[in-house]
């Protein structure tokens, strides 16, 4: 009977375990569906429960579209404080979005915007919630990406948004833990990983070969997660979610173009290399890099030195360009998002 009741004990603790690290590996967390359209005088507000995993580096992506309104604007805040004031978010980092005086504004008809929490944002939202107003913008959907477990949620070392994704050198993550589809060695032993609509990649610093005047080369196919989709864009950062866009592209100007901070393809196969500015490969050095896009799976990334690149007889590069007068400063390369 004693073994029968340790065996059922046993099988219990082993279940709430297996519990425990499918809740910590979760990396999406949807907040809020079909919100609609934002008003200055009524705030939407989102409960701090959502944000029970969040942490410094988690991301908060933000499915909006402008309205007919005159302006596009938005505001985010955590709903309270230690002395009961809104703090506003956005300081950590914002991508898909212009963000100025704490306020979000939409450049395209359709964004996929990124904003990287601080510590003391994460903090903020775990303990108040989320509260959010504006005008001329609707919402589509609000997630939460957080990858870090809780292990590693006080790691210093870890790049990029999401602090789980780098683990010291002294210890190998568990099969729980390791989050194969953010691995990119130079061998590609973990490619493809689909970008589908806007997920984010790293490449850590230590399986790239970054020394001397390196280039990146992206190998790009279909994304069987977007169907159909009506365009395909690459972005790129270092692993802190600077911008990696002021160098130069090779490729034949019918396959990718660089477009503002955006690489523009044609279509979904192909290759594009990327050649840094000096300062951006010191970045990649220390950080590693982080791939964005929509519409595309990466099948393979490696880097490249700019003799070699030469020697394979490239097409000229191409710089980026600026929009032309009559887009209003929108990017081209934006077109409406897919509904």
């Amino acid at each position: 009977m004693n073994l029968i009741k340790r065996f059922a004990v046993g099988s219990l603790a082993a279940a709430l375990m297996l519990c425990t690290l499918f809740a910590d590996s979760k990396k999406n967390v949807t907040l809020a569906k079909n919100i609609g359209e934002l008003s200055w005088s009524k705030n939407v507000t989102i409960a701090a429960k959502n944000f029970e995993g969040a942490g410094e580096g988690s991301v908060i992506s933000i499915d909006a579209q402008q309205t007919k309104a005159d302006y596009h604007k938005f505001k985010a805040y955590s709903a309270g404080s230690a002395n009961g004031g809104w703090k506003e978010i956005g300081s950590g980092g914002v991508s898909g979005a212009n963000y100025s005086n704490s306020e979000f504004t939409l450049e395209n008809k359709s964004s996929a915007i990124t904003v990287r929490l601080t510590a003391q944002e994460a903090e903020n939202l775990k303990k108040y919630g989320m509260v959010m107003h504006g005008f001329g913008v609707s919402i589509k959907k609000l997630e939460l990406s957080s990858s870090q477990q809780k292990q590693n949620a006080k790691s210093e070392k870890s790049p990029g948004h999401a602090k789980s994704e780098k683990f010291p050198k002294n210890e190998k993550p568990t099969k729980q833990e390791k989050p194969a589809k953010h691995e990119a060695k130079q061998k590609n032993a973990n490619l493809p990983f689909d970008l589908g609509n806007w997920k984010n990649f790293i490449v850590p610093a230590k399986d790239l070969h970054t020394s001397g005047d390196f280039c990146i080369r992206i190998d790009t196919k279909a994304s069987s997660a977007e169907k159909n989709p009506s365009y395909y864009n690459i972005k790129l950062y270092d692993a802190k979610w600077q911008p990696i866009s002021k160098g130069s592209i090779h490729s034949s100007k019918e396959f990718a173009s660089l477009k503002q901070d955006l690489i523009v393809l044609t279509k979904a196969e192909g290759f594009v290399v990327y050649t840094p500015t000096e300062a951006e490969r010191q970045a990649i050095r220390k950080s590693g890099l982080l791939i964005q896009g929509y519409g595309i799976s990466v099948s393979d990334v490696k880097t490249v030195t700019v003799a070699e690149l030469h020697a394979k007889s490239a097409p000229e590069p191409v710089i980026a360009s600026k929009p032309v007068p009559s887009s209003k400063g929108t990017p081209p390369a934006k077109p409406k998002k897919p509904e």
